[in-house]
């Protein structure tokens, strides 16, 4: 479980869920009591209103929460040689971070807000005070649906009390009752325009297989040049992989049926990663295996089994030189 305790991630979090109560407050006790009493209406849609608030609630405490594939800090001292070993034998992705000293998997990129590594790092959003990322990825996007589908609900809602309430009580209108429509319409059409946006930008980026962080350095290669990559080469090529296979990916290999729920998880399609430098030394053998051993046991630096006993303390961030083309 991880929780930032940055400011602006803080005032987010507070305003997310002033938003909902209050939102959830107009719905029930200023809209569907005073309009439609105490009759089986209000019982339904109060119980289908705060259905969605519930699963938004709960998406949005998932994202808040869960780890977004943080990269381990390093536990002992490796030498250039081991990123060398990496580089050798999974081409195309390991990097060394220059901020945290750690060798990290293919499109993992620095948070500065965090302070870590993120694996497949879109964003640092605010509004769940986290990181986006490969374990997290998920709850953001169910966060983001179940909002829409919140301030979608408010404003039919809205809409249908009022047209109702025309109906019985032309004459008496409760200002108070005006005053927090009007404040409910102009927060669901804020946050719905602003869900929209992000979703669509989400959806985009799965699809492409594409986060954010990698959008940027292909739109700007020059920018390369100046962070903490600089020094290594790109990551792997982009897979070909249907759009439904890259949902799939970020939604897990269970039954779709359990993906609009944010309190379960369908199984990953591989476990994450846990990569360890332990693996990287020649275990203790036979001469006349040893040449064999060295070589797969350099080829297995994966799928440790504690995640958190990965990386060691590391000088490598300093050691490893740019190359003489790369501006420092």
């Amino acid at each position: 479980m991880v929780f930032n305790l940055s400011a602006c991630g803080l005032v987010c979090f507070i305003l997310t869920y002033m938003a909902v109560i209050y939102s959830d407050y107009v719905i029930i006790f200023q809209l569907l009591r005073p309009v439609f009493k105490e009759g089986y209406i209000t019982t339904v849609v109060a119980v289908y209103y705060n259905l969605i608030v519930f699963l938004l609630t709960l998406a949005h405490l998932r994202a808040v929460l869960t780890d977004p594939g943080i990269v381990p800090l390093p536990n002992r001292s490796h030498i250039p040689r081991d990123l060398q070993t990496l580089k050798r034998n999974y081409p195309g992705g390991w990097t060394v971070c220059r901020k945290c000293p750690t060798i990290r998997p293919p499109r993992a990129h620095h948070c500065s807000v965090c302070n870590r590594c993120i694996r497949k790092m879109d964003h640092h959003c605010p509004w769940v005070n986290n990181c986006v990322g490969e374990d997290n990825q998920r709850f953001f996007m169910l966060f983001l649906i179940y909002t829409g589908l919140c301030c979608l609900s408010s404003l039919v809602l809205v809409a249908i009390s009022w047209i109702a309430d025309a109906t019985k009580h032309a004459t008496d209108k409760n200002q108070i009752r005006i005053i927090h429509s009007i404040v409910l319409v102009v927060i669901s059409c804020l946050f719905g325009l602003f869900v929209i946006a992000i979703l669509t930008d989400q959806l985009t980026a799965i699809f492409t297989d594409e986060t954010a962080v990698e959008h940027i350095q292909r739109q700007h290669p020059r920018l390369n040049r100046l962070n903490e990559d600089a020094d290594l080469e790109r990551a792997v090529p982009l897979r070909k992989l249907t759009k439904f296979e890259v949902l799939r990916a970020v939604c897990g290999v269970g039954p779709i049926y359990l993906w609009p729920w944010p309190c379960l998880r369908g199984r990953r399609a591989a476990k994450p990663f846990a990569w360890s430098l332990d693996l990287l030394s020649p275990p203790a053998t036979s001469p006349s295996s040893s040449s064999s051993s060295c070589r797969s046991s350099a080829a297995v630096p994966l799928l440790a089994s504690d995640p958190e006993s990965v990386y060691a303390d590391s000088n490598l961030a300093e050691e490893e030189e740019e190359p003489p083309s790369v501006a420092s």
